[in-house]
């Protein structure tokens, strides 16, 4: 990747409340970390309840799970107390009891890669049969299931 391209985004996180408030950060990485030091992905000054290293954001397998590693702190996901959980669009992520923000899914992470459409082979009726004298098409038999329920 050439300096003038960006990585996608993934995921954004839009913040409710706390020192970030209204700020909107994209998530462009697999493993995102968010906490006080500035060693973190996403840095939340300002606010003591957030741990140096609060919490990780992880994108494995095309599901994302967040997950708490503060051995102090502790985080809500729609407002329950966790220690780890998949993720869904617009999940409301709580680091503390000040700071919270939204979690969102951007369409090209939740699109999966579809392989190309096949043509498909136009179903059998009589007309598209060669005329048979004496021959005629019968229904397909029943299933065992159904003929049992049938008795």
């Amino acid at each position: 990747m050439s300096a003038n391209e960006q990585s996608p985004v993934l995921a954004s996180i839009t913040f409710l409340t706390g020192p970030l408030a209204g700020t909107t950060a994209p998530i462009t990485r697999t493993v995102t970390t968010i906490g006080r030091d500035s060693a973190n992905d996403v840095v939340v000054k300002g606010d003591q309840q957030v741990s140096r290293h609060h919490v990780r954001l992880v994108l494995a397998d095309g599901v994302w799970s967040v997950e708490n590693i503060s051995e102090h702190n502790w985080i809500t996901v729609n407002q329950r107390r966790l220690q780890q959980v998949s993720l869904q669009d617009q999940a409301t992520i709580g680091l503390g009891k000040e700071t919270t923000f939204i979690f969102t899914l951007h369409p090209a992470a939740q699109e999966p890669t579809l392989p190309p459409e096949q043509p498909t082979q136009p179903a059998l009726s009589e007309s598209a049969l060669p005329a048979r004298e004496g021959w005629r098409l019968l229904p397909a038999p029943l299933s065992k299931r159904r003929i049992r329920g049938r008795q």
